[in-house]
């Protein structure tokens, strides 16, 4: 209780001050007037123990002109006051530091002053310091909270306790207060656990000292979690596992990192759960570092012991094809990762192409799939994949595999004659994936092409209505359903060759023939004499038909029938060129040259004639009802007789041999020259011919009996040198064109060679006269030759023919 005091006591040295004060105090401020001067003394005393131990004097302030407040302290209720310290009037307060926990009380007193005069002393308040403090602090319990400290209350006049904690190598600092006669604190700061804090606890209140408890140290058991594991399912996803250890949690918090940066914020849940799915942006093959707390309002413990874990995603392995057909290529792969969306792949044609994304749609967990999209047969394709995730990042490639789509072309390409007219080609299957075959025919005569399909899984296909005065080159190739194409096999090139010449009938006559002619079919023989006579006879009955008596007996040299078989053309000695009407014999029309006509023929496809003559001469001739026209010189002219003349290559071409030794080529249109060739060795060149079909094939027989053949291109621009394919051993020979392949040789040996060109050379060889052969003619149809010899007989001959490959 607070002792009022109301009699100065000043003794000794404290007087002295005093007296110095007031005079300092006088000194500073004589502008004040006595009048206004009071010096009331300070009231409503009060004390407060600051937390550091100090004692806090406060008062109310009375005076008005003083200098300042002067504060005494006395020890005890028998001390004497002293001077403690002085404060500006203005002040309402101070703080005495220099009090110490003593059996004593303290008593204080205050007054105002001004130089050296002094007012009254206020009363005085004292503050008890000699009672005991709180007394058996302990720890009593936590919760999720707080940690919970009691004590004994040792007092009855303390204000309240204050709690103090300090930490490992720390300093005592206050957490909290609490009320007077309180006996126990919650202590709710408490972040963690696993520390070891110090507590004490002091009291507070008008005149007492505090003075702390006994310490105590306590370590809050706020347990970590432990046993923490990391399970990525997916690239943004993973999946934590952990034991608690800690019944007062109410939720957790992560922490994470990768292998380079500090930890960052994960989440934190109010969840009583020890398992938890985290979502982050999380990199693939990067390990991350993680580590969990238990949390319960503002508790936190410490981290759980940490766990890494890297998301691994495996590329697919082991790719295998397991399936080809056409259109589709099926592969099967190793799922080696656990949480793709799906997979990617990738195609390439041969081992240095691009690979590019094929258009696949490819589940999640799948491990096969089938490429669909456009595939051609006989070509080595590439396949990779690799694994997608739903963030779109993507697993490293799987190996490579790779297929061929077999399409085995068709081989052995053959055929068998069924008759002149068909055949059958055959060839092996070697594929099973075919829709059907392909076979392409060409005409190397015409060079039309025609295509035959023929169905899937055979081997021979017959073709009708062979036209057998052209050679044909095959090829077959197998298709599928998707127009894929096998590679051509073997080329196959067949013609209707002749094999044999095989004689029909024989007829003598009593005059001398000259010239022989065959109408188309090679029904009607027609001879001529050096009477200037011609004979029509029947070939198969050998009768005379009609007889025809030209108004010259000049020798007829040559003829030629008409394309429609209703007239010919007769050149004669004498110069003149007639035309006949064979169903009357009535002359059409003529003309005269003014020298010999040795040569004639007449186109099968354009119905002009072309004539040679014995002064080098030769003509294209329009064969009109009257006089002769001539439409074409060909020049220029031999240097000598023109002994034969031909049309060949559709007609477009005539080809003269003359006794100048040389050959010429001439243009129908123009009549100018397309090749000159001269003979080598020089030798006169009796007879010549373009074989059908062939485009540039010249034979020639010559005087020294050499039956010879030339090559040339295209355009007949140039021509190979002469290659002898055949001798007769005498001259005055002929040779006449049959087919692409074949022409007869008939020279003064009596001897008749059917030679094949240019594969096998002669395959027959006959004797059709005893005397020599001075005339020979082939029908159109190049099936019939017909011949008269010197001994005045005439004989027909039928070549006979078949499929053959060349």
């Amino acid at each position: 209780m607070a002792v009022q005091q109301t009699k100065y006591k000043l003794h000794g040295i404290s007087y002295i001050i005093i007296i110095a004060l007031s005079l300092i105090f006088q000194q500073c401020n004589d502008s004040t007037s006595p009048n206004e001067l009071n010096l009331s003394a300070p009231s409503n005393l009060q004390m407060e123990i600051l937390n550091t131990g100090s004692v806090k004097v406060s008062w109310r302030v009375n005076s008005n002109g003083a200098q300042g407040i002067q504060i005494e302290r006395k020890l005890g209720e028998n001390g004497i006051f002293k001077a403690l310290a002085s404060v500006d009037n203005s002040r309402n307060f101070y703080i005495d530091s220099t009090s110490k926990s003593t059996d004593s009380v303290y008593y204080y007193r205050l007054r105002a002053f001004y130089n050296y005069q002094f007012g009254d002393y206020s009363a005085e308040i004292s503050l008890n310091l000699t009672f005991a403090p709180p007394a058996s602090l302990t720890f009593v319990s936590e919760d999720i909270y707080s940690v919970k400290l009691s004590w004994n209350d040792t007092v009855s006049n303390e204000q309240g306790f204050q709690i103090e904690r300090k930490a490992p190598n720390g300093e005592f600092l206050s957490v909290g207060r609490v009320i007077k006669n309180s006996s126990s604190f919650a202590d709710s700061s408490v972040l963690s656990g696993d520390t070891k804090y110090t507590y004490r606890v002091r009291s507070f209140g008008p005149g007492i000292r505090i003075a702390p408890t006994n310490e105590i140290e306590v370590t809050p058991v706020f347990a970590r979690p432990t046993g923490l594991t990391i399970t990525f399912v997916e690239d943004s996803l993973a999946i934590l596992n952990w034991t608690a250890n800690n019944p007062l949690r109410k939720g957790f918090k992560i922490d994470y990192i990768d292998t380079v940066k500090t930890y960052s914020k994960g989440d934190s849940v109010i969840s009583s759960a020890v398992t938890h799915s985290q979502k982050a942006a999380f990199k693939l093959n990067v390990p991350y570092k993680f580590r969990v707390y238990n949390v319960a309002g503002n508790r936190i413990s410490l981290p759980s012991d940490s766990a890494t874990s890297t998301i691994i995603f495996k590329k697919p392995s082991g790719v295998l094809i397991t399936n080809t057909e056409e259109g589709k290529i099926t592969f099967t792969w190793s799922d080696n990762s656990d949480f793709e969306k799906g997979f990617e792949v990738e195609r390439r044609e041969t081992a240095g192409g691009t690979f590019t994304k094929l258009n696949l749609t490819i589940a999640p967990n799948a491990v096969s799939a089938s490429d669909v999209s456009v595939i051609k047969t006989n070509v080595q394709y590439y396949y990779r994949l690799r694994a997608v995730t739903k963030k779109n990042n993507y697993s490293a490639y799987s190996d490579t595999a790779s297929v061929i789509i077999p399409f085995q072309a068709p081989t052995a390409l053959g055929f068998t004659e069924v008759s002149s007219s068909s055949i059958k080609l055959t060839w092996y299957d070697n594929s099973s994936i075919e829709d059907s075959f392909r076979i392409e025919r060409t005409n190397l005569v015409t060079n039309k092409d025609t295509v035959f399909n023929v169905p899937s899984n055979r081997n021979d296909f017959t073709i009708n209505n062979m036209d057998k005065t052209g050679q044909f080159l095959f090829k077959i190739r197998a298709i599928t359903p998707k127009k894929n194409l096998t590679a051509y096999a073997n080329d196959l090139r067949i013609a209707y060759t002749a094999t044999s010449i095989v004689e029909q009938k024989r007829v003598s006559d009593t005059m001398e023939v000259t010239s022989v002619a065959l109408d188309t079919a090679g029904q009607n023989l027609f001879v001529a004499g050096g009477n200037g006579v011609i004979k029509v006879l029947n070939v198969n009955s050998g009768s005379t038909i009609r007889t025809i008596i030209s108004d010259s007996s000049a020798k007829i040299n040559s003829m030629a029938v008409s394309p429609n078989n209703n007239y010919i053309i007769a050149g004669y000695d004498n110069g003149r060129v007639v035309v006949w009407d064979i169903n009357t014999g009535a002359k059409i029309a003529s003309r005269v040259f003014s020298n010999a006509c040795l040569s004639i023929a007449w186109s099968q496809k354009t119905n002009q004639v072309a004539a040679g003559f014995s002064d080098g001469k030769s003509y294209i001739i329009d064969p009109v009802p009257g006089t002769l026209v001539i439409k074409k010189s060909l020049t220029p002219d031999h240097l000598a007789a023109v002994y034969s003349i031909k049309f060949g290559v559709s007609d477009s071409v005539v080809v003269t041999a003359s006794s100048d030794s040389s050959l010429k080529v001439f243009k129908v249109l123009t009549g100018g020259l397309e090749a000159a060739l001269p003979n080598s060795p020089v030798s006169p060149v009796l007879s010549a011919d373009i074989l059908p079909g062939s485009s540039r094939r010249l034979v020639y027989f010559d005087k020294l009996g050499n039956v010879k053949s030339r090559i040339g291109t295209a355009t007949g621009a140039s021509y190979s040198a002469a290659t002898v394919i055949t001798t007769h051993p005498l001259g005055n020979g002929h040779v006449l064109g049959l087919d692409y392949t074949s022409f007869i040789s008939v020279g003064s040996d009596n001897l008749l060679k059917l030679v094949r060109y240019p594969s096998i050379g002669v395959v027959n060889t006959i004797t059709p006269h005893s005397s020599i052969v001075i005339s020979v003619a082939v029908s159109a149809n190049k099936q019939f030759i017909s011949l008269a010899a010197k001994d005045k007989s005439c004989s027909v001959w039928k070549v006979e023919s078949r499929w053959e490959k060349l």
